[in-house]
């Protein structure tokens, strides 16, 4: 193997071409690190805007999930006030049925009774001569 030994300014050349490398594999590593803050950078700010959207979604979840159990307690609630007018109509239509079936019978015992009665008026003056002829 043979050693080629340079002059000083080729010493010097190779030197300012090294340094010259080197200066631009710096300026290539601090416009990759600054790209990289950057990114970095504005990751950060979507991860904060995804939180607060996250947590703006979980509210509005949160408020829907309460206004439908609302909504379904109303209905509910609806429901069973529902299913208590109608169980009280029930009995008062039986107890206005249970009420019609004694004013019938009423009424057919009136009429018997108002009957009788006339009949008896007309008897009354039959029986009156009777009565007054046997006290005679």
């Amino acid at each position: 193997s043979e050693i080629h030994f340079l002059n000083e300014s080729q010493l010097y050349a190779e030197i300012e071409l090294v340094e010259e490398s080197i200066r631009a594999q710096c300026r290539m590593r601090c416009d990759a690190e600054t790209a990289l803050q950057a990114e970095v950078e504005r990751l950060a700010a979507d991860i904060i805007r995804l939180r607060r959207d996250a947590t703006a979604a979980s509210r509005e979840a949160q408020r829907a999930s309460a206004f439908a159990q609302a909504a379904k307690e109303r209905h509910f609630n609806e429901l069973e006030a529902t299913k208590r007018r109608v169980q009280t109509v029930k009995r008062n239509t039986k107890a206005t049925s249970q009420l019609a079936d004694k004013a019938l019978y009423y009424q057919e015992h009136a009429s018997i009774v108002l009957c009788e009665k006339e009949e008896l008026e007309k008897a009354l003056p039959e029986k009156r001569a009777a009565w007054e002829s046997a006290s005679e």
